[in-house]
């Protein structure tokens, strides 16, 4: 029951940088749309320290993950990951 918990939490954690790195997007392109150069340096600073973190958390999700939903957790990961930086892209 505590390690189901535990993935629980981590999961719900995982959502949440995903929910900054979105908002963070939005902030990138609000400072690409006034020139604001500083913002745009901090902006990326905060996106990268968000998905290092987001690296570690995906691990720690697959190491508390059951076997058989190991393959489901890798491509739930793999298709944010197409989305993200198909939005960073942009």
């Amino acid at each position: 029951m505590k390690m189901k918990q535990d993935l629980q939490r981590v999961l719900s954690i995982q959502n949440g940088s995903r929910a900054i790195i979105a908002h963070e997007l939005e902030e990138l392109q609000t400072a690409k749309d006034e020139d604001g150069l500083d913002s745009i340096e901090m902006i990326l600073n905060n996106i990268s320290e968000v998905l290092d973190s987001l690296k570690a958390i995906d691990e720690k999700i697959l190491s508390q993950t059951e076997v058989e939903r190991i393959p489901e957790e890798m491509k739930k990961t793999a298709t944010y990951t197409n989305q993200f930086n198909g939005s960073y892209r942009n």
